[in-house]
């Protein structure tokens, strides 16, 4: 998933804020909040103020734990798959596990080209 921080929804996010995790009222409201009246400063000049609909910043102490919670329903989909995963902070990691055919040494499942 590239540029995870920079491409997460807002409307979404809120969304599964509510629907999801149960955060409603004055709490909504405040994280809501967080996207209007946002200016970007480039060499000591601020930009004008502008409503941000995507993204949170990486270095932000919610960031993370945002982007989590907004992936969280990919776990749902990848575990309907058969899969196993884990989320870190801005990826997520894929995997299978198996036991080998009986017969086969650990050395026989090791790809020749490695």
């Amino acid at each position: 998933m590239s540029a995870a921080f920079g491409t997460l929804d807002h409307g979404i996010l809120l969304s599964r804020f509510e629907n999801v995790f149960g955060i409603s009222g004055a709490a909504l409201k405040w994280i809501a909040s967080y996207r209007t009246d946002r200016s970007q400063v480039i060499d000591g000049e601020h930009s004008k103020l502008v409503l941000l609909k995507y993204g949170v910043p990486q270095d932000s102490v919610l960031g993370p734990k945002k982007y989590i919670m907004y992936a969280k329903p990919l776990g749902a989909i990848i575990c309907r798959l058969g899969l196993s995963y884990h989320f870190y902070v801005d990826d997520t990691q894929l995997y299978i596990s198996f036991k080998p055919k009986k017969g086969r040494s650990c050395e026989s499942t090791i790809p020749l080209n490695h």
